[in-house]
């Protein structure tokens, strides 16, 4: 995983009401809501730990594959995958990457549950709400047992993804020969190669930078295929630990989001900024399906928020990305910003009240940054009268 030398004790907090996490305001997803929240016709390959899809909040996001009958121990669509109904497990090569991996660092569990939330945790009144709730997740593990994902099973997944129509790749993971995940000589040119078939095939790649805090990126998000992302804090400092040299940036210090059992967690590092991209880019292309990888891209960039010096610098990339302003660009119209009750809070700073804390910890693969529980407020009523509101006003002017 990106940077994965830390591991922290992180609270676990249960809730119950759709809590709005600050990065996902940061980016302006929620602006952009009553137009898409995401189709289930556009696919997020998350290439991680795998799943864990009994969370209420990650109800009804899985792709599913179409050409293949579940259960029947036949490939039917004939991919060399058996019973790939919803994603695979290259670490085992088996049709399951939905099962809690019995591991020393309890962080396994959760990191790709955490990311998948951030990008698509449901909009239903319950836990935390991701970017794009309303995509479909492809989920495909290749984190072992040891914290690994060596170069062969990444590049595996990527063209596993790519030949069954995912329309964006997010790997909140690095390949680093430190870690032996390098596995001979020519090996990671098997990911390269991948990559730049995903992105001739028109599937747009999002990479962690990684948490070392280098002045480039780590493998596989220095490839020039890929979208390259750092982390910021929530007051859009670039984080302690974030590699420099990324493309754009997005909030991933303290963010809240899914994890097994029911459970939420704060954590921090490259591997949260990622999914925050990932799922702008699946809003995005949710609005417009025709949008090419090179467009969504550009799109992006020219759209950030500029951070830092001005333009293109080596800490922010092109800024903090920012998908109201994007698809104001796409739509041609002006975003009217929802009111809502969490303005005043950032799930950064605040807690929780004591009797929604569980006072059970989990170890979660994160950075030094300090972390912190979220707050829990329901924004949806509110929000709901604001539109009806507007609308009401807009039509007794006719």
């Amino acid at each position: 995983m990106a940077g994965n030398s830390n591991h922290e004790e992180v609270p676990v907090v249960m809730d119950h009401t759709d809590n709005l996490p600050y990065g996902i305001r940061m980016i302006g997803a929620d602006k952009v809501w009553p137009v898409t929240q995401g189709s289930p016709e556009v696919v997020v390959a998350v290439l991680d730990t795998g799943l864990n899809t009994t969370h209420t909040d990650l109800q009804n996001i899985l792709w599913i594959n179409e050409d293949e009958i579940p259960d029947n121990g036949i490939d039917d669509d004939g991919n060399g995958y058996i019973d790939d109904v919803h994603g695979w497990d290259f670490v085992h090569q088996n049709n399951d990457p939905f099962s809690l991996l019995d591991v020393t660092w309890p962080s396994l569990q959760n990191h790709g549950t955490h990311v998948t939330g951030t990008i698509a945790a449901q909009l239903n009144d319950y836990g935390i709400v991701g970017v794009a709730p309303g995509v479909s997740i492809m989920p495909l593990r290749v984190v072992n047992e040891n914290d690994r994902n060596p170069d062969i099973l990444v590049a595996e997944a990527i063209e596993y993804a790519t030949v069954n129509g995912a329309d964006i790749i997010s790997m909140s993971i690095s390949i680093s020969a430190e870690y032996g995940e390098i596995t001979n000589a020519t090996s990671y040119q098997l990911v390269e190669t991948a990559l730049a078939q995903a992105y001739a095939a028109d599937v747009s790649i999002v990479a962690a930078a990684g948490n070392d805090n280098d002045a480039t990126p780590s493998q596989p998000a220095n490839d020039p295929h890929v979208i390259s992302v750092g982390a910021i804090t929530s007051t859009k400092v670039l984080a302690s630990f974030s590699n420099h040299g990324a493309e754009v940036v997005a909030p991933g210090v303290s963010v809240n989001s899914t994890i097994p059992f029911e459970n939420y967690g704060t954590s921090s590092g490259t591997s949260m900024a990622t999914p925050h991209v990932s799922g702008a880019l699946a809003l995005l292309k949710s609005y417009n399906e025709s949008l090419t990888n090179t467009e969504l891209r550009n799109l992006l960039q020219n759209t950030t928020e500029d951070l830092g010096d001005a333009g293109f610098d080596g800490d922010f990339g092109y800024g903090l990305i920012n998908v109201t302003k994007a698809m104001e660009v796409l739509s041609g119209e002006s975003l009217v910003p929802p009111i809502t009750s969490t303005e005043e809070n950032s799930d950064s700073t605040t807690t929780t009240d004591s009797s929604a804390i569980i006072t059970t910890t989990i170890s979660t693969s994160t950075t030094s940054e300090t972390t912190t529980t979220s707050s829990n407020t329901n924004f949806l009523p509110l929000y709901s009268v604001i539109i009806i509101l507007i609308i009401r006003v807009k039509y007794s002017k006719k």
